[in-house]
């Protein structure tokens, strides 16, 4: 059987029901291995978050708790004042960084006092602004043939931060904030504050990266494949020919006589004088018969 169908069932039926949380719960039973958790954790937090939730979701979420637990336990304690720095690969950076975030969560969903947890929430900021600079993979770097059904950015390679994985642990802090708050929560303002740490982080990100697309844009290349195609050479060509008639025609409007241009002149003159007094009384009769002297001057 695919797997990928009880997926596309469940996510069905959370379109149709979103208040009920078992498709959540059944989605983070089919995730539990994929991302070290994360997909499991969210999907189980969403569940708690519904209306209507399920019974063993609360369970499940703390066996997947204590696993993340003991693996941090494993890690080597990590000294960056050491003489020699062992640096980490990318799919372990990220593995680190979920790992150590899930540790917060459990913190802060069951509301469990730790005495270091600034310090911890200072750390997966420095591993989430080390992993978001990983470059995204190509398609070769990756593994992936162009027939495949995931594309780079999906979640199957480990070694790059992809948007889906960002967007769930901005969901998981969300739902934190009102559990913490309903219990008054102390730790409240230090999941608030980390929220809005994460949401500069990831625009100040957004931002870098729409600047060095628009200072690296290629124009240079560009202007070559118009030359080449010959489409800018008709341009510049066409617009020198339009140019060119403009002066000439700029030329005969300069060979007009001094004379010609004061009989306009005056004729100008003559026209904003008249209409001129056209306006000065609205009794006046438009439509009157001139007088002779009028007549002969028009005459002349």
């Amino acid at each position: 059987m695919n797997p990928t169908l009880p997926v596309r069932y469940y996510l069905q039926a959370i379109s149709l029901r979103p208040d009920f949380g078992m498709p959540h719960n059944q989605m983070g039973t089919l995730e539990m291995n994929r991302n070290h958790y994360l997909e499991a954790v969210y999907h189980y937090i969403r569940c708690l978050s519904c209306k209507i939730t399920f019974d063993g979701t609360t369970n499940n979420l703390l066996g997947l708790f204590e696993k993340n637990s003991k693996f941090i336990e494993q890690l080597p304690p990590e000294n960056n004042s050491a003489d020699c720095i062992i640096e980490l690969d990318k799919s372990e950076s990220i593995k680190r960084l979920i790992a150590r975030f899930l540790l917060l969560i459990d913190i802060w969903y069951f509301n469990k006092k730790v005495p270091k947890v600034y310090n911890l929430c200072h750390q997966i900021y420095k591993n989430l602004e080390e992993c978001l600079r990983y470059p995204k993979p190509t398609i070769s770097e990756s593994g992936e043939g162009p027939n495949d059904s995931g594309s780079v950015d999906t979640d199957s390679n480990n070694a790059y931060l992809s948007s889906d994985k960002v967007f769930k642990l901005i969901v998981i802090c969300l739902l934190c904030i009102p559990k913490l708050r309903s219990t008054n929560s102390p730790q409240l303002s230090t999941a608030v504050a980390f929220t809005l740490g994460v949401y500069s982080l990831l625009i100040q990100h957004v931002a870098n990266h729409i600047r060095d697309s628009i200072l690296n844009c290629p124009l240079n290349g560009n202007i070559k494949a118009y030359k080449s195609n010959g489409i800018l050479r008709d341009l510049m060509s066409g617009g020198k020919k339009r140019s060119r008639t403009k002066l000439r025609r700029r030329k005969v409007v300069k060979l007009e006589s001094d004379e010609e241009s004061d009989v306009s002149g005056s004729e100008r003159n003559d026209y904003s004088s008249s209409s001129d007094d056209s306006f000065i009384s609205d009794t006046e009769d438009v439509l009157a018969i001139s007088s002779d002297e009028d007549l002969d001057v028009s005459k002349v």
